[in-house]
């Protein structure tokens, strides 16, 4: 695991589908699964529910990236026939989509990304044609999944995260935590360490500072 300084953003989650497009330097990308290296220009696409870490690679040089996160629910309605044949099993994990996006889908990441930031009249209709556009790239060569939505593991790790993440302005303890995740304190231990890189304690100290660090910068525009 690479050091501190060279990560962007801790291990989390989020239930929003992610589209990632390097802009400068290397990016590694860690889920539970594999690592993707990202060099500028590549894409990844980050599905929901998915653990994830974002990291310099090139921790000597200016990293940037777009990062763009969305609620299905700009692409289509749950009534919509669109939401059954596509978005239920991309949600399920019954989809496979393509992870690593090809050219075209960046160039229209990037394209998106403008349109939001300019702000013109009409931006939103662009933002969710954009959108559009890149699902139907990123399903069309999609295939059946072989593996299940979410691993016991990734179950272990998010229960944690979400206990830290209500409860961080409290005392908590190791065992609170393994008995929230119905683990043994050991097992924990090992197992969050070897998907985050840092111990249990560690993690929790370091995610207290980012949140008094984020609630101390609100206060100053205040």
């Amino acid at each position: 695991f690479l050091k501190d300084q060279q990560v962007l953003t801790h291990l989390h989650y989020h239930n929003e589908f992610e589209l990632l497009v390097a802009t400068k330097g290397r990016l590694l990308v860690q889920t539970e699964a594999e690592t993707y290296s990202l060099s500028v220009g590549e894409g990844l696409f980050i599905n929901s529910g998915t653990l994830h870490t974002i990291i310099s690679a090139s921790p000597q040089k200016e990293t940037g990236f777009i990062a763009v996160v969305f609620d299905y629910s700009i692409l289509c309605r749950e009534q919509d026939i669109s939401y059954e044949n596509y978005i239920r099993p991309l949600l399920n994990g019954s989809l496979d989509p393509n992870i690593i996006l090809s050219p075209d889908v960046c160039s229209l990441v990037r394209e998106l990304f403008s349109a939001y930031e300019a702000k013109e009249f009409g931006y939103e209709l662009s933002v969710r044609h954009h959108l559009l556009q890149i699902f139907h790239l990123l399903l069309k060569d999609a295939k059946p999944s072989k593996h299940s939505a979410q691993s016991a593991k990734s179950a272990v790790i998010k229960t944690v995260l979400d206990y830290m993440k209500q409860h961080y302005q409290e005392p908590i303890s190791l065992l609170q935590l393994a008995k929230e995740a119905h683990v043994s304190k050991e097992y924990l231990c090992r197992l969050f360490h070897r998907v985050s890189g840092y111990s249990l304690m560690e993690y929790l100290n370091r995610y207290r500072i980012r949140q008094s660090t984020f609630l101390l910068l609100q206060t100053e525009y205040l």
